[in-house]
């Protein structure tokens, strides 16, 4: 019997979507590239029916049993994905201790869930002056610690979305944006970490104690139009408003859903055609 956490596949109607197997920035274990197809083989395609459902997943693989949580939406590169946060492998005479196991991992990553209000309020007022200094408009979050079918586990970030609703109107703007937040959060006193994601991820912040949260923030600003993949739009009008003073949760939504409508049609495929997207991740590779 084999425990796994966090394992994602490729999910996409992509025609040049790549194999598991090719994909090798998005597999972390060797030993999962197997279990990802067989969880691609199951569930081949991103769909909204998918992120509806609830109920853990268990089918037969050859001589194993596959038991994961029911799949959440995810992304990696410019494919649409679908990640499970726990899954076990074993074999026919191990179904029951593999359940028990199951049920235990489930319990102890909801208690962690169960803490999302106080590792936020950790980072909350750090939040507020960034919202009264106009650096952020809104906030959601995405993640196994929001997602309905997110059971996240002990080295998880927190991941939040930044919304900047009204682009300032000076060139550069984004570049700046994400510099003034740098520049606040670095020289923050509050205990926690801190990965700014922009078209890398990059630390800003480290925590003195290795217990304290780590927060992922990547910004979002007017004018935003990604790849159109369903994965943009399930977090967008989905995510999570995060509560901010001097914000309503419902303006947070409307700003949400705002930038959603504002996504463009997936043109991924005219843009791989054009050589403006590439299949695989540029610093990966793949033969």
């Amino acid at each position: 019997m084999k425990v796994y956490k966090g394992v994602s596949w490729i999910a996409d109607k992509l025609s040049v979507a790549p194999s598991e197997r090719d994909a090798k920035w998005m597999h972390h274990r060797k030993d999962e590239v197997w279990l990802s197809s067989a969880l691609r083989k199951r569930y081949p395609l991103s769909m909204k029916a998918i992120f509806r459902g609830k109920r853990d997943v268990k089918f037969k693989h050859n001589k194993t049993v596959i038991i994961t949580t029911h799949p959440r939406p995810y992304e990696q590169w410019i494919y649409d994905c679908l990640k499970v946060d726990i899954a076990i492998v074993c074999k026919q005479n191990e179904i029951n201790a593999a359940e028990k196991r199951f049920q235990s991992e489930k319990s102890v990553a909801l208690k962690r869930k169960s803490n999302l209000s106080k590792i936020l309020s950790i980072f909350s007022s750090s939040l507020a002056i960034m919202h009264k200094k106009g650096m952020v408009d809104a906030v959601i979050g995405r993640g196994s610690y929001f997602d309905v079918n997110g059971y996240p586990s002990e080295k998880d970030d927190v991941d939040l979305i930044l919304l900047k609703e009204e682009k300032p109107k000076y060139a550069g703007s984004y570049k700046i944006i994400n510099k003034k937040i740098t520049e606040f959060i670095s020289n923050s006193k509050g205990d926690f970490g801190v990965n700014l994601i922009n078209f890398d991820e990059k630390t800003i912040k480290k925590p003195s104690n290795k217990h304290m949260p780590m927060f992922s923030l990547i910004l979002i600003m007017n004018g935003y139009k990604g790849l159109g993949t369903l994965y943009e739009r399930y977090v967008l009008e989905e995510g999570v408003p995060v509560k901010i003073p001097g914000l309503k949760a419902s303006d947070a939504k409307r700003i949400a859903r705002k930038f959603a409508s504002d996504l463009q049609r997936d043109t991924r495929e005219i843009q791989l055609r054009e050589n403006k997207l590439t299949v695989f991740p540029k610093n990966t590779n793949n033969s």
